[in-house]
């Protein structure tokens, strides 16, 4: 099943064409890389899909409906997670009470309920406290629940991150340069995490610059240039792909090399 697909997707800034009519799927379960020099339109080609931005032309389809230049939290709503680069936890919150924002949306009680402390409003506490675990416990966190988030590691604030994102009932999880500040140990367990949440039938886009990361994780890897989309392809295919080991890996495709 095809999760998101964009058609002729481009966003112009003025005279800068900064996603140049890309095209390109996201199926159920596959986590797809893109990557590509500084400035090739990766983060604005995830910014269009999550609704930060409005594509100048061309198609967003989210499981198999028109969601192109719909508000950011509309896109929550339908199933789109996003992560950012800079990590935008609430830091003198607990862990659990970081996810359990993303849960709000699940609230039927009134504020006065809330207020009064009423019994529809603290059975809802309740279970949103019970799932933020549940979610804490998928990315390994949930030892940590209780904790300000300000306290936690880099690497353990991005997990928390990516609870997050579940939490608001995401099919599709869009990370932007995941295993940036991440320690190499961070990023092996980043990468169990992810794992564990593709085995889960979820779809995963990603925007990174470590090679060895993104080849032992993803089924699929667009590689965009100028806003372009000039090649794509597995792993495999990638690593034998000229254009992108001269282009952008210096000839060197493999451990830690950057894209």
């Amino acid at each position: 099943m095809t999760v998101l697909e964009t058609i002729g997707l481009t966003k112009t800034f003025g005279g800068l064409t900064a996603v140049d009519g890309v095209d390109l799927k996201v199926e159920e379960g596959e986590i797809r890389a893109l990557i590509g020099p500084n400035g090739s339109g990766k983060t604005t080609l995830l910014n269009c899909v999550s609704g930060v931005y409005k594509p100048t032309s061309g198609q967003v389809i989210f499981m198999g409906r028109p969601v192109g230049g719909l508000p950011p939290h509309t896109l929550t709503r339908r199933g789109i997670g996003r992560t950012f680069q800079d990590i935008r936890l609430f830091t003198s919150l607990t862990v659990q009470e970081n996810v359990m924002v993303a849960l709000h949306h699940q609230k039927q009680a009134t504020m006065a309920e809330d207020v009064l402390a009423l019994p529809r409003s603290r059975k809802e506490e309740r279970l949103m406290r019970e799932e933020a675990i549940a979610y804490l416990e998928f990315v390994g966190m949930a030892h940590r629940w209780n904790v300000p988030a300000g306290s936690l590691s880099y690497g353990q604030r991005r997990m928390v991150e990516i609870a997050r994102g579940l939490a608001t009932g995401a099919k599709l999880l869009l990370l932007d340069e995941p295993t940036a500040g991440l320690s190499g140990s961070a990023i092996d367990r980043l990468t169990e995490g992810l794992v564990k949440i593709r085995d889960a039938g979820l779809s995963i886009m990603l925007v990174e610059h470590n090679m060895r990361f993104v080849l032992s994780l993803c089924s699929q890897i667009t590689v965009l240039d100028f806003g372009k989309k000039i090649a794509e392809g597995t792993p495999d295919e990638c690593r034998n792909n000229p254009l992108i080991i001269e282009s952008f890996l210096g000839g060197k495709l493999g451990s830690d090399t950057e894209a």
